[in-house]
């Protein structure tokens, strides 16, 4: 956790630096260091990366053209479309070891691609070329730097929850530079098909919402992602819920003191994020490796969704948020084992209950929210005909 901490810290701080002097967008704000690391950990995985960016560009690209597409549709879409080619590989040549397990896939695989296409066509055409090119640097200086600190001094300095990741047995650098430290990753759960249902799912849950009642959840796939991580792990909520709350209070902190915000406020939650895996790999690793990365990734991004939400709609964002995490937990613990350390691993009272009443809760905000649009329906159309 260490090294990819430090090389996502610095891609983001240098990320946001080149955002905040030129406009250019580098792919996303989280493209180019989650790239680096995934490309440190598995050589193969950049040429991946390249042709599944290639192709969802210009399949974006044929889809604006002839479609109205646009907004959060396009990014919908682009995450689709970017899908296509490491899930197809995946599929094809399921023996190559770029992915640990499907949550790799979906994370890194099926998600960068898409983004990365959908913030190369928010650009102008005459950007595209200088903003690869930008990113193309970053993403060379963040590879060098973590080839160099992945080294066998380091490795003997640090504790094996803390050098998970890119000191593992798994991690290319590490064999590559002799510096294997850490211990195998969290064993996986979901397949590769199961991974795409629950992603799919998520994704209409979130888009449902938002374009019915406004109301934005904790991120377009943060909660299925994190309904696969608490089946490896359960600690992954208790982290995850730390993270979340720690980086809203900097984040709301940060924009109240300085006015920071978007993509530099982005950013800003991302660093606190890493900054707290960092810590709990070093005081408490009850979660490492790429499952304690993404939980504390997935955390920043939906702090700031939360951040960017009305204060009036929050409680009904986080309630159905937390609503729709118990029921696809439910609904996908039906059909899935988790691993020994997962949640409802052998479903306790406690456990049920808690699930009960987070569905509950979420039962209560829909019939709520929607007998409010009704509401405004009626009203709209007796101003219509009166």
């Amino acid at each position: 956790m260490f090294a990819a901490a430090a090389v996502t810290i610095l891609g983001l701080v240098i990320g946001s630096i080149i955002t905040q002097e030129t406009g250019y967008r580098l792919g996303g704000v989280i493209v180019v260091p989650l790239l680096a690391v995934y490309s440190l950990y598995s050589f193969a995985a950049l040429p991946l990366f390249l042709v599944s960016g290639v192709v969802a560009y210009y399949l974006v690209g044929i889809i604006r053209s002839r479609t109205l597409v646009h907004g959060r549709q396009l990014l919908v879409t682009s995450l689709l479309v970017g899908a296509i080619v490491p899930v197809g590989s995946f599929a094809l040549f399921g023996s190559w070891n770029v992915f640990g397990s499907a949550v790799e896939i979906a994370f890194f695989g099926a998600i960068l691609p898409g983004i990365a296409a959908y913030n190369y066509h928010k650009l102008d055409a005459d950007q595209r070329r200088a903003d690869v090119l930008y990113s193309a640097g970053l993403l060379a200086g963040l590879i060098a730097f973590g080839a160099a600190i992945v080294n066998p001094t380091i490795a003997t300095q640090l504790e094996s929850g803390i050098a998970s990741i890119l000191f593992a047995p798994a991690s290319d650098i590490a064999q590559f530079r002799q510096a294997v430290r850490g211990t195998p990753g969290t064993e996986a759960v979901l397949g590769q098909l199961w991974m795409l249902f629950l992603l799919g799912a998520g994704l209409l849950v979130a888009e449902w919402a938002n374009s019915r009642w406004g109301v934005r959840l904790g991120g377009l796939i943060a909660i299925p992602l994190l309904v696969a991580l608490s089946l490896s792990n359960a600690w992954a909520i208790g982290v995850y819920a730390l993270a979340l709350v720690i980086v809203y209070a900097t984040i709301t902190l940060v924009n109240a003191s300085t006015l920071v915000y978007g993509r530099a406020l982005l950013s800003v939650g991302l660093i606190a994020a890493m900054t707290v895996g960092a810590l709990v790999a070093s005081i408490a690793p009850v979660v490492t490796g790429f499952t304690l990365y993404f939980v504390v990734l997935l955390a920043g991004v939906g702090a700031y969704n939360f951040h960017r939400v009305a204060p009036a709609e929050r409680l009904a964002s986080v309630s159905l948020s937390v609503g729709t995490f118990a029921a696809l937990l439910v609904g996908t613990r039906l059909f899935v084992e988790p691993t020994s350390a997962g949640v409802l691993t052998e479903p306790t009272t406690v456990e049920l209950t808690v699930l009960a009443a987070a569905i509950s809760l979420g039962i209560y905000w829909t019939l709520t929210l929607e007998g409010r649009r009704l509401a405004v329906s009626k009203r709209h159309a007796r101003g219509m005909f009166s």
